[in-house]
């Protein structure tokens, strides 16, 4: 089963391009290389509007979405409204208590896709967390997620915007009997950060990547792309996948 993963989508308004970049050309071009590769699934990481929540995007994503014909599962980040994506994608009868998070049997594999949007994990996410972590016992547990649950080294990011109950969440996966695997975003880089039983995979945003060693935010590169997750007879295997960087002309 090939799963693609995108997020850190930041659709702006139409006719906006901030940092000069045109977001919404670039989602377009990501959908159209991954559908090449005929993925499975596709899921949407969070961050999915610039800044805050908003109807029109949404509504201009779902469209785009419905027009690619790929199966497709998201959850929100924290520049997202959860109550408004799920009116949108008519997920309203899905929200636990505001929040919208669930499990999938993938390829015989506990797939778990939960909610930061507040930058943190809720209360009843983490209950729902030990109970599947204490049912996969000594096998293996997915999880997709917005931010990392654990520091991962970009300096501005684990100093100013990281999951805010990080130092219970990431202990609680890495000293896990099974072993998990999470894919997230939120961090805008390409990284792999192992801890236990615990590995975690940064995709890169669709947007512009952050400079890992920078003390004030600063921009890395504008190159942008798409992972690339296949679950194959007990075998996982993930790369990102690069689309040439693209530039508005003035």
């Amino acid at each position: 089963m090939l799963i693609a993963h995108i997020t850190d989508l930041h659709i702006a308004g139409e006719g906006e391009y901030p940092y000069d970049v045109d977001v919404r050309s670039r989602f377009v071009r990501v959908l159209e290389d991954l559908t090449s590769h005929e993925p499975e699934l596709l899921v949407l990481g969070g961050d999915l509007c610039y800044r805050e929540g908003s109807r029109s995007v949404y509504l201009w994503i779902r469209e785009r979405l419905e027009m690619q014909g790929i199966p497709y599962l998201l959850i929100p980040g924290n520049h997202d409204d959860t109550s408004l994506m799920a009116q949108v994608f008519g997920l309203e009868n899905r929200l636990v208590e505001g929040r919208y998070y669930f499990s999938r049997d993938l390829e015989g594999r506990r797939v778990l896709f939960l909610d930061t949007a507040d930058d943190s994990l809720s209360e009843d996410q983490i209950v729902y967390l030990e109970k599947e972590l204490a049912a996969a016992g000594n096998g293996e547990l997915l999880i997709f997620m917005h931010h990392p649950p654990v520091l991962s080294g970009v300096y501005y990011m684990d100093l100013k915007y990281p999951l805010l109950n990080s130092g219970r969440v990431g202990p609680l996966l890495a000293e896990s009997r099974a072993r998990v695997t999470v894919f997230c975003g939120h961090y805008h880089v390409e990284k792999s950060v192992m801890m236990g039983n615990l590995r975690v995979f940064i995709t890169p945003s669709i947007f512009v990547q952050i400079d890992q060693e920078a003390r004030s935010f600063a921009v890395d590169h504008r190159g942008f792309g798409w992972r690339k997750i296949r679950l194959d007879q007990g075998i996982l295997w993930t790369t990102v996948r690069y689309i040439s960087e693209e530039r508005r002309e003035n």
